[in-house]
């Protein structure tokens, strides 16, 4: 696959983002699976922890934005 066909990779962590936000804030994070994560990200397991070494670490992440923001 050439780079320029290559999915833009801060769109995918967007994306991981929003769904994440999205889920976290309807079901907690307890009730919250990484493959509910994955599925309405368009992503697989194996990019999500590309990105994101948890899903502790998504929400931290998350969670830290917020405050800073």
């Amino acid at each position: 696959m050439s780079r320029s066909s290559q999915p833009d990779g801060r769109a995918t962590r967007q994306r991981i983002r929003q769904a994440a936000t999205q889920l976290f804030s309807n079901n907690g994070f307890v009730s919250t699976s990484t493959r509910q994560l994955c599925d309405a990200a368009g992503v697989t397991k194996p990019v999500l922890y590309h990105y994101f070494a948890t899903k502790e670490d998504l929400f931290r992440q998350l969670v830290q934005e917020a405050v800073d923001g």
